[in-house]
């Protein structure tokens, strides 16, 4: 289908789908602390605010960005929740366009057909119906940027690109420190299209890199400083962490490919290390991978490369620091919202290329 439309057709769709998807939530209520995030928010109030965002460690966390948006709505006006729902669904229609045209120049198959799945998946909800999860439909749309940007760069060799990518990949940082391991990502574009990493590539990465561990140190302050405090949110082993990260890894595939029985606070688990369920997760993590190398490089290769930006995204989440939310659940559906892309890929493309075989056989 999306050889036949024209771009600004398949555009509009995406939009479109989009708004109609999401048209139940803007007249929802408040989300678990939305009011306390928005409404009753004294630095978003405040006129000085702005200042205290970037400048202080007033706030819970070091996310400006996010601050500075809902702090400029209020001048605008009180905004109510369907401002701010419309405002995120806003938000939300170019990142589908421009995941679109990242899979166009990855060459993936089926790249409309991702870019509309990841419009209308159910896990994503989460991130746009709570209010609070403004920070990650905004990391979102800088970071679709930054891939596309980075993408021009390497195709045309224009350094602006380049330069716009890292700008905007900033910004994305700056409004949810989660994307903080998006340079690996764009240093696995190398080898998708290469086959290879050059050490050039390292080069060219390493002021994302930069930026990200740079950055990412200061939310690790903020979290435990600020937001935590001293409640003790996981006591847990290294043992126990790795553990839960290899069963976490599951769990988030599995609601990727079947989103059944979704649910906004997920039952806390309770990990031991030494209990065949948990060391068999982390097991069935290798062995995975290593069936995948196994695998012919017509097949592995797309499969590695989309489970591998799954995998890599997911990494700040897993476990290994704590976070806030972890003292009620150690997964979320909102935490897949970076990751999720992999799947959704490799899904398009494989009901793409089954859709084509498919259809040679019935003309035949």
């Amino acid at each position: 289908m999306g050889s036949y439309l024209p771009g600004w057709l398949i555009a509009a769709l995406l939009a479109l789908l989009t708004i109609l998807a999401y048209q139940p939530v803007w007249h929802a209520g408040f989300i678990w602390d939305d009011d306390n995030f928005l409404v009753d928010n004294r630095l978003i109030k405040a006129g000085d605010g702005l200042y205290r965002f970037w400048c202080t460690t007033d706030a819970p966390d070091y996310f400006p960005m996010t601050s500075t948006t809902l702090w400029l709505e209020w001048r605008f006006g009180a905004p109510t929740r369907w401002d701010t729902i419309w405002s995120m669904c806003c938000c939300m229609r170019p990142v589908r366009c421009c995941l679109w045209r990242v899979l166009v120049r990855l060459k993936v198959q089926g790249a409309w057909l991702a870019a509309a799945l990841f419009a209308l998946h159910p896990v994503n909800v989460e991130s746009v119906a709570w209010i609070t999860e403004r920070k990650n439909t905004l990391a979102m749309f800088f970071s679709a940027w930054t891939l596309l940007w980075y993408l021009r760069f390497e195709d045309t060799g224009r350094k602006r690109w380049y330069w716009l990518g890292l700008g905007v990949f900033a910004l994305a940082l700056l409004s949810k420190t989660a994307v903080v391991t998006l340079p690996v990502v764009l240093l696995g574009f190398a080898w998708w299209r290469r086959g290879r990493i050059e050490r050039r590539d390292v080069w060219r990465r390493l002021p994302f890199f930069a930026m990200a561990g740079l950055l990412g140190l200061v939310t690790v302050w903020f979290q435990y400083h600020r937001a935590i405090g001293s409640d003790i949110v996981r006591a847990d082993s290294l043992g126990m962490r790795l553990a839960g990260a290899g069963w976490a890894v599951w769990f988030y595939l599995y609601k990727a490919l079947w989103p059944l029985n979704l649910s906004f606070v997920y039952p806390r688990w309770e990990i031991d290390a030494s209990k065949p369920t948990f060391i068999s997760a982390g097991v069935a993590d290798c062995g995975g991978f290593g069936r995948v190398l196994a695998l012919p490089a017509a097949l592995g290769r797309p499969v590695l490369f989309a489970l591998g930006c799954f995998v890599v995204m997911l990494l700040p989440v897993l476990g290994f620091a704590n976070i806030y939310f972890m003292r009620y659940s150690l997964v979320a559906d909102h935490w897949q919202y970076f990751s999720i892309l992999g799947p959704i890929a490799l899904a398009g493309a494989g009901l793409t290329i089954a859709g084509k075989r498919w259809g040679e056989r019935t003309r035949a």
